[in-house]
């Protein structure tokens, strides 16, 4: 009896063990097809299985995990795979699932990155992008987005101005930096084979578009600090001859219809009193942006051309320090890394001497040609010259700041700042001999002096706050803030003093000034759809000020002494689409709306262009849109028939063009 109740005991004692001991399934594979990998479970842990080998061969596993049950490393094995599992009597029944094979053929696959310099790691806005034979651009900051339901496999090719295509096969992934190699290198004489450079300029990707960078274009002509302004003048569709110099002309555009941007902010002009100094320090310049005209929704506020300047954001990686003496300034840049995610960069330059000297004026060249029947008239004749002429020290100077910060999620903020001019004075004093007719009786020689002064000012300030946020690799929107300040006074005083009589012969005071403000808050977002198929819309407040004020006092007349003051300030919504047909068509459509304070409050403004892709070589482009302008310079002509161009704005009595 002790014995069976002994042997009894034991039994159960392993039961219950046996229970209490959950079986333990490993499962240890390095890219192994699936179909091998069961195998393997059937001979090691007596599984029953039921499949089609060759489905399941198509599929790798790495794994290595432990299990609690048969069940658990089936359906582990099985997760993310077209496969449905089914049990009839401990048997594994693995079929194909028609549902899950088309959900995973609809899924979205992705290649996201931001495009930057080696080296330095300066984002390069703008870049083109051709990914499997579909074309796009970067953004500002460099950041691109492809989605597409079929191909897991992309061909990206991206090239930028100056630097090394970048040619390369790869998966989709997670964001990654792609880093272009300048093409200009200080290196010894080599031979390069099958190294492809980009051209200096792209001219024909869009309708009406011309793009520049900093790496290419200080090797073109126009250098020294008017380079920016002189290297426009040389890009097609750009007045280069017959205009006023002091501003562009894009199209058969007026002065002040096109619009100059730096960072963000508005540039009122590009020159100075001096012809030989631009606003715009050459060594800031990163990328210039011509768009002469057709171009989308986003842009507004011009009948004109625009040209958009962005500057450099500094190195991030390590101090530098640029400097240039030239025939007219001192030019000076330091770049300087902080906590490896940001920069601070300091350009500033000014005059050393004085650029003008008494040899450059005579206040008696003709201004105009003489009047038809007076050309013999003895008051437009000297029988005595003796001038002397006094330029005080010409002055120039202007600084740029900027302060950029890159986060880890590859968002991005930048402020830049600008603040120069210059500042022109001049005497002159000439005696001269003229016949005067005093009364009745006969002209007699007078001894007459002449006194001139001249003097001109102009100052200009900006201000920019970019942020840039990145919600997913599909959605991205970039919010700025501006400001921009032109003020310009010129003042002319002329007066003619008999010397023996110490009587005013004549005495003229002209003066004039001209100031301009803006004010602006932008949002633009960007959403990306299947192969390059891009959604951008957006909206904003501008606000403009305005004021001409002149004063004359000529003698024996009551002086004259103006002011005219404009304001204008208006919304706008705009939504732009840009789809791409196939490889070869693109067609961009897109709508403005403007809402002002002026007596017409709304301004429709559609937009459409096609571009259509014969060859490599040949495109064909065309555009048609609808532009309106609120701020614009008008025509002031003096009584010497000299021309002068002032800032307004629209308003209850200035139209809008």
């Amino acid at each position: 009896m002790i014995r069976k109740t002994t042997i009894l005991f034991s039994i159960v004692l392993r039961s219950l063990i046996g229970f209490s001991q959950p079986l333990n399934i490993k499962v240890e594979a390095h890219n192994q097809s699936l179909n091998s990998l069961l195998l393997e479970l059937r001979s090691q842990y007596d599984f029953q299985f039921s499949y089609s080998d060759n489905e399941l061969s198509a599929y790798k596993i790495t794994a290595s995990k432990t299990f609690a049950s048969k069940e658990e490393a089936v359906k582990f094995l099985l997760t993310g795979l077209p496969f449905s599992l089914q049990m009839r009597h401990n048997v594994f029944i693995i079929v194909p699932d028609k549902k899950k094979r088309e959900e995973q053929r609809k899924a979205m696959t992705q290649i996201t990155g931001q495009i930057v310099e080696a080296g330095s790691f300066e984002p390069l806005p703008f870049s083109s992008i051709l990914i499997n034979n579909h074309p796009m651009l970067a953004d500002v900051t460099g950041n691109f987005n492809y989605t597409t339901s079929s191909d897991s496999l992309f061909h990206v090719r991206i090239s930028h101005l100056g630097y090394y295509i970048y040619d390369t096969i790869m998966y989709a992934g997670n964001i990654r930096q792609f880093k272009l190699v300048p093409a200009v290198q200080n290196i010894p004489e080599i031979l390069v084979k099958y190294k492809q450079i980009e051209k200096s300029t792209i001219v024909g990707e869009s309708i009406g578009k011309i793009t520049i960078n900093h790496n290419i274009s200080r090797f073109l002509p126009g250098q020294g600090d008017n380079a920016v302004f002189n290297l426009l003048r040389l890009m097609p569709g750009i007045q280069a001859a017959g205009e006023q110099s002091t501003d562009l002309l894009i199209w058969g555009s007026y002065e002040g219809q096109s619009l100059l941007t730096f960072d963000q902010f508005t540039l009122f002009g590009l020159k100075n009193y001096s012809d030989n100094i631009s606003v715009v320090n050459p060594f800031l310049v990163k990328t210039i942006e011509i768009l002469k005209g057709g171009y989308e929704a986003k842009y507004g506020d011009r009948v004109g051309g625009i040209v958009n300047i962005v500057g450099k954001n500094g190195n991030s990686q390590k101090p530098v320090l640029s400097l240039n003496i030239n025939p007219t300034t001192l030019n000076g840049m330091i770049e300087v890394p902080l906590f490896k995610k940001s920069s601070l960069l300091l350009a500033y330059r000014q005059t050393y001497y004085n650029l003008y000297n008494s040899s450059d004026f005579n206040i008696f060249s003709p201004t105009r040609p003489a009047p038809e029947g007076k050309a013999n008239s003895t008051k437009l004749k000297n029988t005595v010259f003796d001038l002397s002429v006094y330029p005080d020290n010409y002055q120039f100077r202007d600084m740029n700041l900027k302060y950029s910060y890159n986060f880890d999620n590859k968002d991005q903020l930048s402020i830049s700042t600008y603040g120069g001019g210059d500042y022109f004075h001049l005497t002159a004093d000439a005696d001269i001999t003229r016949q005067i007719k005093e009364g009745h009786g006969k002209p007699v020689e007078t001894l007459l002096n002449v006194n001139l002064l001249n003097k001109e000012e102009n100052y200009q300030y900006g201000l920019s706050a970019f942020y840039s946020r990145i919600w997913s690799n599909r959605f991205s929107t970039k919010f700025v803030f501006s400001h921009s300040d032109f003020s310009k006074h010129l003042n002319e005083q002329i007066q003619t003093v008999n010397t023996s009589t110490q009587s005013i012969y004549n005495y003229k005071n002209d003066s004039t000034s001209n100031a301009i403000s803006e004010n602006s808050f932008r949002m633009d977002n960007l959403v990306h759809f299947l192969k390059g198929h891009q959604l951008e819309f957006g909206a904003g407040f501008y606000n403009n000020s305005a004021e001409i004020a002149t004063y004359r006092k000529m003698q024996g007349i009551l002086p004259l002494d103006t002011i005219n003051h404009f304001l204008n300030n208006r919304l706008y919504v705009y939504v732009d689409d840009y789809l791409p047909l196939g490889g070869r068509l693109v067609l961009k459509t897109g709508f403005r709306v403007n809402l002002s304070d002026n007596k017409e409050r709304l301004h429709y403004e559609p937009r459409i262009s096609l571009s259509y892709k014969l060859t490599e070589d040949l495109k064909l482009t065309a555009s048609w849109g609808r532009y309106h302008q609120f701020i614009y310079k008008e025509a002031n002509v003096d009584k010497d028939q000299n021309y002068s161009f002032l800032w307004v704005t629209s308003n209850g009595n200035t139209p809008v063009i």
